[in-house]
Order: structure tokens, then sequence, then C-alpha cells
């Protein structure tokens, strides 16, 4: 199963930056093998985690 990971990062109209990110889980659930939803949950959080403390500057 292949499952590439998508953010778009994308500047706002008022010079802000938007973060936009394709959860795994949601990609994968269409197969139906919740071993990988589970798998693909675990690595969402640690992305959004990421995604977050870039955001934040830190």
């Amino acid at each position: 199963m292949r499952c590439p990971v998508t953010i778009l990062v994308q500047q706002t109209g008022d010079g802000g930056t938007r973060l936009v990110y394709d959860t795994l889980a949601s990609s994968i659930s269409a197969y139906e093998d919740e071993q990988s939803v589970v798998v693909a949950r675990g690595l969402d959080a640690e992305v959004l985690a990421l995604l977050r403390h870039v955001a934040a500057g830190d």
C-alpha cells in the first residue's frame, strides 16, 4: 500500500500562512484494514504535532 503524505503550505491574502494536511488515516480507511488505520493515526498524530510546532515558531 502506498500512501504519500500531502502537506499544503499556502500564503493567505493577509500575509499569513495556512497549513493543510490530508491525513493518512482518512486516505486509507477505504481499504478497511484496521491495523493500517491504527498505524496511520499514529503517524498522523506525529505529523500534526510537527506542523503545530513549526507553525508556533518554536
